[in-house]
């Protein structure tokens, strides 16, 4: 065994086999180094909570409820195309919203899933009607899609990717705030 293996690698060693303590600039340079690790690895884990964050604010589409959807709209093609964008947005509801609104001329200002939910809060006295209420609580989009459709404002091609917004957020969640100034 050595003399240098008594020491730690910050040491350095001359040839008589007498150590000298690391200088002041080599205790800097390890004191940055593993500052700069650090702080690295605190960006990291803030950068992975910010995309953990973005993450959770998707409305993400399953396939298995992207075939539901498709059996439920099949006569409808123009439900098909967007059922087949969100398919390849990999379900990510907001985002093939957005490339929709984009597609049509519109030119949204917000981030995408509070675009969308913008958009679905501005329909939501026509959304919450009554007549169409229990359909869409068992379900049931063709009815509400095509009143909805009939509206000369309404961009038609948003319909269903607004629909299938209003159906994760729940329905009755979704029209609580209306249902409560209906109470008063």
């Amino acid at each position: 065994m050595s003399v240098a293996d008594n020491y730690p690698p910050s040491s350095i060693f001359l040839s008589d086999d007498k150590t000298v303590a690391a200088t002041s600039t080599s205790l800097s340079l390890v004191v940055k180094k593993t500052m700069t690790t650090q702080m690295s690895n605190e960006l990291g884990n803030l950068a992975l909570k910010n995309l953990r964050a973005c993450q959770n604010n998707m409305t993400k589409v399953t396939s298995q409820e992207l075939a539901q959807y498709r059996s439920l709209l099949a006569d409808d093609s123009e439900a098909m195309e967007v059922l087949d964008l969100i398919e390849d947005c990999e379900g990510d509801l907001e985002d093939a919203a957005m490339s929709l609104a984009i597609r049509v001329g519109q030119e949204p200002q917000q981030p995408n899933s509070e675009w969308l939910e913008a958009l679905a809060k501005k329909w939501r006295a026509v959304i919450c009607e009554q007549d169409y209420r229990q359909n869409l609580l068992n379900g049931s989009i063709v009815e509400m899609m095509a009143h909805l459709k009939s509206m000369p404002t309404f961009p038609k091609i948003l319909a269903t990717p607004v629909l299938i917004y209003v159906l994760k957020q729940g329905v009755n969640n979704f029209c609580q705030p209306l249902d409560l100034l209906k109470q008063d």
